[in-house]
This record gives structure tokens, sequence and C-alpha cells, in this order.
């Protein structure tokens, strides 16, 4: 039993400084039960694809979004539920923000210190903040080698910008059909008469 919510957010509070230039955010809401590492692979999967990342940085993504997400469900006690009849499911949020460096994998939970161990280290990054009582943010960033340059040019060039047209592209003939226009006249009377 998984629930899953997922959003394209384009910026929102960090757990971590704000990067400069425009980020890129997902949002998955899940509960915290084994099936959401399953969902939090897929995600990657997409995000990956749609990002235009790299093999081997999918791979370190999927491998620390797997790492990040166990590590929530089995602090929520989630590998316990896996009846129907459970009394308390909690919910975790998995995210993750593109920036013009590096991909930051973020898992937000209910705990209150940060995990020992950690479940996840990387050459970018990770850490764990406490935002406020009873929210836990554990995050890892996961390094843009050999995109970063296609990735800041991404994010730079926004939108691709149309191609101004110069002049009409078919000169415009004014129609003269009175049987048309009649036609017409008619249905707006016979409209404005029915709303009377």
């Amino acid at each position: 039993m998984t629930a899953v919510q997922i959003h394209e957010l384009p910026t929102a509070a960090l757990a971590i400084p704000q990067p400069r230039g425009e980020v890129r955010m997902y949002e998955l809401g899940l509960v915290a039960v084994p099936s959401a590492i399953t969902c939090a692979r897929l995600l990657v999967a997409y995000v990956a694809r749609r990002w235009r990342l790299d093999r081997t940085c999918e791979r370190e993504l999927g491998r620390a979004a797997e790492a990040l997400v166990h590590y929530a469900v089995a602090a929520a006690g989630g590998e316990r539920a896996h009846s129907r009849h459970a009394e308390v499911l909690n919910l975790i949020a998995f995210r993750l923000v593109l920036t013009p460096r590096a991909v930051i994998a973020e898992v937000w939970d209910s705990g209150m210190e940060p995990p020992k161990p950690f479940p996840v280290t990387t050459a970018a990054g990770s850490g764990c903040d406490l935002p406020r009582p009873g929210l836990r943010v554990v995050w890892c960033a996961i390094c843009l080698e050999g995109t970063e340059k296609e990735v800041e040019a991404q994010t730079a060039a926004g939108f691709p910008r149309r191609q101004r047209l110069q002049g009409p592209v078919q000169e415009c003939v004014a129609m003269r059909d009175p049987e048309l226009l009649q036609r017409v006249l008619s249905g707006l009377r016979a409209f404005g008469a029915g709303e009377a």
C-alpha cells in the first residue's frame, strides 16, 4: 500500500543553503512502507530522463535515493506495517533538486535526531537538518560531472525563442457573402431572443 503524489515545483525552501540560479525540483509524497523505495527509484529514473542526466549520475542518484528512503522507512517503523490493519502510517517526502552543479536528494520525515550511522555519504556532500521539532531532512548531493556545462546552459536558456514572421504568410482577402452574413445575423437574433 503506497500513496503517491508527485509535484514539479519551481523553487521552495531547501534543507541546504539556496544555490544561485534556477532550481528545478520534483517531490514525491509517500507512506513510509517498503514499496516507497521502489517509487523513489522510479522518480529518479523519470527525472534522469527529464533532466538529461548521464548514466553514472543516474546510478549514484538511484543508490542514494534507495538508501535515504530505506532509512526513513525503517526509522518510521514502516517495515512492520505490512498489514492493512496498521494503526498509524507515517508519511515521508522524497525530493530531488537540480542545481547548476549537483542533484540533491532529500528525504523529509518526522524524526527527531540525526541518523546514526549516516545512510549515505557522497563526495559532493550530505547531511541532516532539523528545521523544527518533529521534522527531519536527510540529504545528499550528487555532482554533475561531465554534464555541468550542459545543465548550466539548460537552466540559463529557459524556453526557446520563436522566430518572428516577416510579413503575412498569405495575403488576407475580404470575403463578401450576403447569404452567410444573413444566417449569422439571424442566429445571433435568435440567440438573443432566447435569453430574454
